[in-house]
């Protein structure tokens, strides 16, 4: 549309006198006397008002096409401002939700590391109180041989397994006992020992955790 403003302004501009009034359209069709006597004075009188007729016209519509023209480039003015603004409130919706998401993901990561921290000062209290336990008789081997078993003292890990298997033949721990005492020899490379306590865990207890465990290792053993 601006194109087509500027098209027709500068068609204008090339031809001031183009616009004709009645008169001369009158005159070019010969309704008039064209003879040499007082109409060609009449004429003559009148060239001028018709040419300042004619130049009025045409700053008229000149003035009007500026202002079509100017009324255009604000309109396209107004359509790039707003064809910004709606990319900015897009993209200032992506930042805002970006920000909401980080948020969440900063709690999570607080709320894990404190029950981290929390399992942390539990096991570290229950590390220092089982090494402040007096030792006696009455300890559970069971508990011992973890304790033993915990700092690779593989060796003497086995003995307390074995005494809690003798003192406790159906306690509730008999079926870990037996395999951790086939962990022990498998880690001081003694794989027929190993061997012959997983197995013993597999037949007598298939349903337990412990068998599962015991499965594995012995395939490993096969390898």
């Amino acid at each position: 549309m601006k194109k087509l403003i500027i098209f027709l302004c500068l068609g204008l501009m090339g031809c001031p006198g183009g616009l004709q009034s009645r008169n001369d359209i009158k005159t070019a069709d010969g309704r008039f006397d064209s003879s040499d006597g007082p109409s060609r004075a009449t004429s003559g009188r009148m060239s001028t008002p018709k040419a300042a007729e004619q130049a009025s016209d045409y700053q008229n519509l000149l003035e009007e096409v500026r202002r079509l023209n100017g009324q255009v480039e604000e309109l396209q003015h107004r359509m790039q401002m707003s064809e910004q603004n709606k990319n900015q409130e897009n993209l200032a919706q992506k930042v805002d939700a970006l920000e909401k998401r980080l948020i969440s993901f900063s709690e999570t990561l607080l709320l894990f590391e404190s029950q981290m921290n929390q399992k942390l000062a539990t096991n570290s209290q229950a590390a220092r109180s089982a090494e402040a336990k007096p030792s006696s008789g009455r300890e559970d081997p069971f508990e011992k041989g973890e304790s033993l078993f915990k700092r690779s003292d593989w060796k003497n890990a086995i003995l307390e397994y074995n005494k809690y298997r003798d003192n406790f033949p159906k306690g509730k721990n008999y079926s870990e006992a037996t395999y951790k005492i086939g962990v022990c020899f498998q880690e001081l490379n003694m794989k027929d020992e190993a061997r012959a306590f997983y197995t013993e865990v597999i037949e007598k207890f298939p349903k337990a955790k412990s068998a599962r465990s015991a499965k594995y290792r012995l395939n490993q053993l096969k390898k």
